[in-house]
């Protein structure tokens, strides 16, 4: 199982020192949370430019009411995955989903759909030729530090059995137990933020996650 450690900054200082810290610590990737305040309550720093020329693979969760208006600029900065989430799209033509993917294709970037912990996971299964990808955010879009959602070990479970070879990331609530559950009910790949950057040892925490 992948771990992938996750920026959740307000300010461009802080995104760059994570940024920094992620790289020292020897990680693959790092997730990138856009929050726009208005698809939730709060919101991120939100400049594509802070993270171009990273020197990791950038994964951008696009928590957004509208991804198909900032998309094209992390496609530039040189996101390698980006993940939208399904309620964007909830009363919406279906085409605007299908032209994020074209663009994603045309770039080389892998697409995820996420959900909410409250929308049922079978609000995915009409996307599945869209995306490449699922995500399951396991805390309400916000503040990093909120606790895990029980129901997200039944939604792992129900992707595989209706799509036994999609990958599938877990984002929120992670510490080493939920990781080792999540690994034990099928996930492919976990996101963590505060359990890395609030540990007194942010390098240690990653890798002790990245053991799981």
């Amino acid at each position: 199982m992948q771990t992938i450690p996750a920026i959740n900054c307000a300010t461009k200082e802080c995104a760059e020192e994570k940024l920094r810290m992620i790289k020292e610590m020897g990680a693959v990737w790092a997730h990138i949370d856009i929050t726009d305040g208005a698809f939730s309550k709060t919101a991120t720093w939100h400049h594509a430019d802070t993270y171009k020329d990273a020197g990791v693979l950038l994964e951008v969760h696009l928590m957004v009411t509208n991804p198909e208006r900032v998309v094209d600029e992390w496609l530039s900065a040189g996101a390698k995955r980006i993940i939208v989430h399904v309620e964007s799209f909830v009363g919406r033509d279906a085409s605007v989903l299908r032209e994020i993917s074209a663009k994603c294709k045309h770039n080389g970037t892998e697409l995820m759909l996420s959900e909410n912990p409250n929308t049922a996971v079978e609000e995915l299964f009409a996307f599945m030729e869209s995306v490449d990808s699922f995500q399951l955010l396991a805390v309400t879009p916000g503040p990093s530090g909120q606790a895990f959602d029980e129901r997200i070990i039944k939604k792992i479970e129900v992707l595989n059995e209706k799509m036994p070879n999609v990958l599938i990331e877990v984002d929120g609530g992670i510490n080493k137990d939920i990781a080792i559950r999540v690994r034990d009910a099928g996930a492919d790949i976990i996101v963590a933020a505060s359990y890395v950057f609030g540990s007194d040892d942010p390098g240690d925490a990653f890798r002790e996650l990245k053991s799981v």
